[in-house]
């Protein structure tokens, strides 16, 4: 670390200690933020986990007479005990949760731990676009001797989260949702779905109507649709032979194109349709009736929708119930 940062970093220690010093400069209660179920949490603890050394050496350097307005008045000291008091609220969560995990006897196997790091490994290799060998050597330059060193530190920093992960399982792997609940919001929203006729077309912009009519000239003499968008077409799709995938009548297209595409027959040519971006020659390659999803094959979709939001209200009706049956004590 540099002097620099030396400073800052004693500058906010000070400051931040001041007021506590000034009350009761030997209380130890005064570093406590809160106790849950008589376990405590200090204020040092809220700090490191949210980060809040680090902001305020940031804001002191980019602006540091506000950092020290902020820091050394009593208006400034209860902006970061609100700002403390929600981090704290994650810390308490986190703290009962992990108990409750612990009083069930939840633990994380061998063979589970070693497949979360796995992940955690082809997610790393993957996004650093390297090899086993080459991540073994970038870890050595941070302080790990192997690749064994950095399972150790990754999976007991993460332990708690592991073990959260275990306590929601445990609560909501049990639920299900009964296939007649499924069928009721098939029913009951039959709307959602109906879909629209759609057309796939392809087109060829030009600038003026008089090369868009040498062009058609083209195509009406055999030319290749696509070959010719490719070589005349000044849209972003002539690289792709001018292909537009489909799109319904309530798609964002403009509407003097939309209404010559869905006026053609299949793989029949327009004449130049004018519109704000130039003259188009359109092409209809392939249509869509409109038609509704079966509920054959909306069903599995419904249930994995319906099966979420059932999750979410039960993990948030334990996690509430959790809160409310302990004691808790918030002291900033």
């Amino acid at each position: 670390m540099n002097i620099k940062k030396i400073g800052l970093s004693l500058l906010i220690f000070i400051l931040l200690a001041i007021p506590v010093m000034a009350e009761e400069e030997t209380e130890k209660a005064e570093n406590i933020a809160a106790i849950v179920n008589g376990e405590e949490i200090e204020v040092n603890t809220v700090d490191q986990y949210a980060n809040l050394n680090q902001f305020l050496i940031q804001l002191l350097q980019s602006n540091r007479e506000f950092a020290q307005v902020l820091l050394s008045t009593e208006a400034g000291k209860e902006v970061l005990n609100e700002y403390r008091k929600i981090v704290i609220e994650g810390l308490i969560m986190e703290k009962l949760l992990v108990g409750e995990a612990e009083e069930r006897n939840l633990t994380i196997s061998q063979e589970k731990q070693d497949e979360i790091f796995n992940r955690q490994i082809e997610y790393i290799l993957t996004q650093q676009g390297m090899t086993e060998e080459q991540l073994v050597e970038a870890l050595k330059g941070e302080g790990f001797d192997s690749l064994e060193a950095y399972k150790e530190a990754f999976l007991q920093n993460n332990e708690k989260q592991f073990l959260l992960g275990e306590l929601q399982n445990a609560i909501l792997d049990p639920l299900s949702v009964d296939i007649q609940d499924v069928e009721a919001y098939y029913n009951e929203n039959i709307e959602q779905y109906n879909y629209e006729a759609e057309i796939r077309a392809s087109h060829i912009l030009l600038e003026t109507e008089e090369k868009a009519l040498e062009v058609l000239d083209k195509i009406n003499n055999g030319a290749d649709f696509a070959e010719l968008a490719r070589e005349y077409s000044t849209g972003p799709s002539g690289e792709k032979g001018g292909d537009l995938g489909f799109f319904g009548q309530n798609s964002n297209m403009d509407k003097d194109f939309k209404d010559a595409a869905f006026a053609l027959e299949l793989n029949k040519v327009s004449k130049p349709i004018k519109t704000q971006f130039g003259y188009h020659l359109i092409k209809v390659t392939e249509m869509k009736e409109a038609g509704t999803t079966t509920f054959e094959e909306a069903k599995d979709t419904i249930n994995e929708q319906l099966l979420s939001a059932k999750k979410q209200e039960k993990w948030n009706e334990f996690v509430t119930e959790l809160r409310e049956k302990a004691e808790i004590e918030i002291r900033l």
